[in-house]
């Protein structure tokens, strides 16, 4: 439950740092990376 937690705060916090620093679009492009190399089901499901 603890790391659900410091997930999800460690989450609004990058997504506040990528906003201040280049807007939405630096946020998405960097979620799009990480998720590609952590889990290529994310690949398949935004293809179909």
């Amino acid at each position: 439950m603890v790391g659900w937690i410091l997930i999800a705060i460690g989450y609004v916090l990058m997504l506040g740092g990528f906003r201040l620093l280049g807007g939405v679009s630096s946020a998405m492009d960097a979620l799009r990376s990480w998720g590609s190399s952590s889990a290529g089901r994310q690949r398949s499901a935004s293809s179909s």
